[in-house]
């Protein structure tokens, strides 16, 4: 009897032990931002920190991480001609998907969270 109780003591310590992570995947409509790096930047103490850049490719960028806390982030990049785009967006543990157009407006959903702020 005890190593059975054991037994399930100890699985419900591994399954409640996950490892929480994010993953943010992007798309970006305009050819001309491959080989171009997008960041997650943070403002602190009103400067902006950056948090973690990726390069795109194929018109297409991800980012991977652990966070300990949901928090107010921002995708920035820059186009070819020379327009910043920054968009608030909930970073948080969770599959997290973003969207530029050729316009540089970013859609960012997929966490309960992040649709709640598109609407």
């Amino acid at each position: 009897m005890k190593k059975v109780v054991l037994s399930l003591f100890v699985i419900l310590c591994i399954c409640s032990c996950k490892n929480s992570s994010f993953t943010i995947h992007g798309l970006v409509e305009n050819k001309g931002m491959n080989g171009k790096t997008i960041f997650i930047k943070e403002r602190i103490n009103r400067e902006w920190k950056i948090v973690d850049s990726t390069l795109v490719e194929n018109q297409a960028f991800t980012f991977k991480g652990v966070s300990d806390t949901a928090k107010i982030a921002y995708l920035a990049y820059e186009f070819p001609a020379g327009k910043k785009v920054r968009q608030a967006f909930v970073l948080e543990n969770g599959n997290i998907t973003a969207a530029a157009d050729t316009s540089g407006f970013i859609v960012v959903k997929g966490t309960k969270q992040n649709d709640l702020l598109q609407t």
